[in-house]
This record gives structure tokens, sequence and C-alpha cells, in this order.
């Protein structure tokens, strides 16, 4: 209300746009407010306010061309804030049996601390559980919050990205996103934060370690590896920050 009075023009640009109600959305519209989300259109609202759905634009990552590791020491990552929902305590209950394929494949965590109780205690939990099944050696946690082109770096050196989520109701995910950026192979979950990705790449029947171990063994060879990076690749080309920006400016 404030900024409307200020005559400044005014757009939301959304995750997830459900939550809205009707009421909010005549209010914003009263204001001129457009709104543009990275989820479907929520019909609930959608009759009292102008929205648009734009995809989330993926950063220039081309430089980080998949390079398919000559061994069979491969390295899975995981990615996004340390929170319970992200299934990486599932994701390392899970190595043991990869590692009954692959007895060489390490996980790296680039899982940084959300910074909120919860957090800490299920980076407490993970840990306990590495010690537990003896994975020192295969698992590392890398948990500081990085400069994006550090954490563009490090994911370029995993094989393939594992996200592992239980399901939540966020509209659409930054961190496959990066995946997509550094033209990486990636799994996704039922979760529908991943709903752009659907058919696209692997998806979990469930979270279970089993099924986890089962999804990751299947796509581990080299050129299943290929083939999921090149739809990274034509991925980050239709959704380029340059591509979305003309949507942006023409809306």
């Amino acid at each position: 209300k404030s900024l409307h009075e200020r005559n400044i023009k005014i757009t939301i640009v959304m995750h997830n746009n459900t939550i809205i109600s009707s009421k909010t959305a005549k209010k914003l519209a009263s204001y001129g407010v457009k709104i543009f989300s990275h989820h479907e259109i929520s019909s609930g609202y959608s009759e009292f306010i102008e929205c648009k759905k734009i995809p989330h634009g993926i950063l220039d990552g081309s430089k980080y061309s998949y390079n398919v590791r000559q061994g069979e020491d491969y390295v899975i990552g995981s990615f996004g804030f340390l929170r319970p929902h992200k299934g990486i305590f599932e994701l390392i209950r899970a190595l043991p049996i990869i590692h009954k394929k692959y007895p060489a494949a390490k996980l790296l965590c680039l899982n940084a601390i959300y910074g909120d109780e919860s957090s800490l205690d299920y980076y407490k939990k993970c840990s306990d559980e590495v010690e537990l099944l003896k994975l020192n050696d295969f698992v590392s946690f890398i948990t500081e919050f990085l400069p994006v082109k550090d954490v563009m770096d490090l994911i370029s050196t995993t094989d393939l990205i594992v996200f592992p989520y239980w399901n939540i109701d966020d509209g659409s995910s930054a961190s496959a996103n990066m995946a997509i950026a550094c033209r990486k192979p990636f799994i996704i979950s039922k979760s529908s934060i991943f709903n752009a990705y659907r058919g696209i790449f692997p998806e979990l029947e469930s979270i279970k370690p089993e099924r986890i171990a089962e999804t990751v063994i299947s796509v581990l060879n080299k050129k299943t590896l290929c083939d999921l990076s090149k739809k990274s690749h034509e991925y980050a080309e239709q959704y380029s920050w340059e591509n979305i920006a003309h949507l942006y400016l023409s809306s």
C-alpha cells in the first residue's frame, strides 16, 4: 500500500503462490500488483489478480561440461540447505547398498547448515549415522554457506546429484536449478517441488534407502550419465536467465 501511494509499480515473484487467499489477492489487485510465479498459477485467486507463470532462471554454467569418469569411483552429490525433509539421512543409509555394486563410490554433501536448531540436530543425526555405518572415508560434509562460484566448482566434481526430498509444499527447487546450471545428471523425488523436471530426469519410487540405492545404481553408467547431462544442458539453454529476463521484461 505504501509503495502504491508513492506511485511505484509492484511485481511479486514467488516460488509458491498457493498460500495467497482470495481476500489478499483482491487487495493486492487494488494496488495494481502483478504476480509472477515459478509454480502453476492457483485457480483460487487468478481471476482476481494478474498472474503469470515464469520458470526459475538458470545460471550460466556452460563451462561446466560433464566429463565421464574413467573408473567407477563415482562421486554422488547432494545439495541444498541441511534440513530434515531433504532426505540426506536416507541417502547416507543408501550408500552401503550402492557399495555392493560400486564399492569405491563416495558421497559429497554440499548441505549448508540452515541456521536453526533442527538443522544442527539433523547434521548430528547424519554425522552419527556416517560413524555408525563406518562410512567416514566415503562421506564428506561441507556445511558452510558458500559463494555461488565455489558451489558450482564443487558441484562440478560430482557425477550425479540426488534430491531425495520428502513431499513439501514449495513451488520450485533452486537447488535442482543449480545442478542444471552445472549440466549435471540428477535424480528427483516425488515431491511437488520437482514438478518442472517430471518426465525429464529419473524419479525415486520412494525415499527408502533401498529404493534410493536401486535408482542410483541404475543411473551410474557412462551412457545414462551422459544422456542425463545432455538433458540438463538442453534445459539450461531453454531457461537461461537471458531468456527468462526477456519474459520478465515483456510482462
